[in-house]
């Protein structure tokens, strides 16, 4: 029993010093990014670009293995949720519930630049909530935010704004009611049956003046 229980302790031991081997060998990295771009919309391409530093100093182009690092940005946008009651949307009743299903985006970051600085062409498909990291392959990120652990870098959370494609088609489908025309006419019928009734009019009077001529007309003597 007291053998076992050495043994399971050296086991341990082991294992805990594995894990310690890449940290202590140079196997962790920091990810700085560039900047955010602002006022993020859907279907448009934003280049996202960041710094890789091993030991959070030295900026990298190669991976644990001297192979050249390939960082991956992956984003993100869980599946919508509505739910009747609590403020949220009703939808068919109390215990109703609709969703949309989740979305996920993957980029492969291209190195630009000075050594360790790398680029990645984002578009955004949807409006919403996007969840997104950076993954550095072999590397383990110590700066990695909310307790997360691993090869890859999280930050907060993304909000992309509608498509202006979206927006104008909301804009357009809003001033329609406005502009609805008498008996349900298009402006261009409404133009067209204007000019017709005013060439109806301008004729009308011309026969009426030349009758009121006709009749003006002075009897011939005898």
């Amino acid at each position: 029993m007291f053998r076992r229980s050495i043994f399971v302790c050296m086991a341990v031991v082991v294992a805990m010093l594995a894990l310690a081997v890449p940290a202590l060998a140079g196997g962790w990295a920091v990810v700085t990014l560039d900047s955010l771009p602002r006022d993020v919309r859907a279907a448009q391409s934003y280049q996202i670009g960041f710094v890789v530093r091993q030991h959070g100093k030295t900026p990298t182009n190669s991976d644990l293995n001297g192979k050249p690092l390939k960082p991956v940005l992956t984003a993100r946008k869980p599946a919508a949720t509505s739910r009747g009651g609590s403020g949220m949307l009703m939808v068919a009743g109390p215990a109703s519930v609709a969703s949309k299903g989740e979305e996920t985006i993957r980029v492969e970051a291209r190195q630009e630049g000075a050594v360790g600085h790398y680029v990645a062409d984002v578009t955004f498909p949807s409006d919403g909530v996007w969840e997104w990291q950076i993954e550095v392959p072999t590397y383990y990120v110590q700066n990695a935010p909310n307790g997360n652990e691993g090869s890859s870098a999280f930050f907060a959370p993304l909000t992309v704004q509608p498509a202006v494609a979206a927006l104008a088609r909301a804009a357009t489908a809003a001033s329609e009611p406005a502009s609805s025309t008498l008996l349900g006419l298009s402006p261009a019928t409404l133009r067209l049956g204007g000019a017709v009734l005013l060439l109806a009019a301008l004729a009308i009077v011309l026969y009426s003046q030349r009758g009121l001529v006709g009749r003006r007309r002075p009897a011939r003597s005898q």
